[in-house]
């Protein structure tokens, strides 16, 4: 009687294994963005059950077997990205979801500026004013087109009064993705010229994160060579 019931115990566990194994997949999955704009970075999910392969189309020609892929989609749009979900025997599950990527920004807003250091003295040794400290400004330029910080200058600044935060005159926009952009700054003389103290160029495209993460809200403009340095903090669109 003891050997009958335990027979009788392993064949059910079986039966139960088996009819596990021949239940048809569901396919399913989540999505994170870790981007904002194209190109933008998706990592997918697989929650799919029952299921020994899968298959990714990310509707931009691209696809994919792994479990839990990242995708970067190069350009803005509606992408119907679909999951293909099969078991041992053959039998498939298929689950689509659509997706929007926002268009590549085309223009950048500058809510502030930053200086954090600037060259104390000038490139001979002397000084930038002979009895004060700089007053200090910038020109943001284009082309033939610039605008100037002047009447919103700092005066007299020395080493402890950084960092400098310029506020007023903002926001400024900037269009054109492959437009050169300077930001020069100067030393302030109501009698004669104002003193270049120093500056940067720059283009948008060098900005975009081609790796699909987030574009950047603060960009950063300093190099071993120039004492120069700043920071904008900006706003795509």
């Amino acid at each position: 009687m003891k050997k009958n019931t335990i027979v009788l115990v392993t064949t059910i566990i079986l039966g139960m294994v088996s009819c596990k194994k021949d239940q048809p997949p569901t396919a399913n999955f989540d999505f994170d963005e870790i981007g904002n704009f194209a190109p933008s970075k998706f990592v997918f999910y697989n929650t799919s059950t029952n299921y020994k392969t899968c298959l990714w189309d990310f509707g931009d020609g691209e696809s994919s077997t792994l479990n839990h892929p990242d995708h970067v989609f190069k350009t803005g749009g509606i992408y119907n990205v679909s999951l293909t979900a099969t078991n041992s025997k053959g039998q498939k599950s298929v689950i689509s979801k659509t997706i929007t990527v926002r268009d590549t920004p085309k223009s950048l807003i500058i809510k502030s500026l930053t200086l954090t250091s600037y060259p104390l003295t000038k490139a001979d040794g002397s000084s930038w004013d002979a009895y004060s400290a700089p007053d200090i400004f910038f020109v943001i330029t284009s082309g033939s087109n610039s605008i100037s910080w002047k009447d919103y200058r700092k005066e007299d600044v020395v080493v402890g009064d950084l960092p400098l935060y310029f506020t007023q005159g903002f926001p400024v926009k900037l269009v054109g993705l492959s437009t050169k952009f300077e930001i020069n700054f100067y030393d302030y003389d109501s009698v004669g010229e104002n003193e270049y103290m120093g500056g940067y160029y720059f283009f948008l495209i060098n900005e975009v994160p081609h790796d699909g993460s987030k574009y950047p809200e603060k960009i950063d403009f300093q190099n071993n060579n120039n004492k120069l340095r700043f920071y904008i903090t900006v706003e795509w669109e």
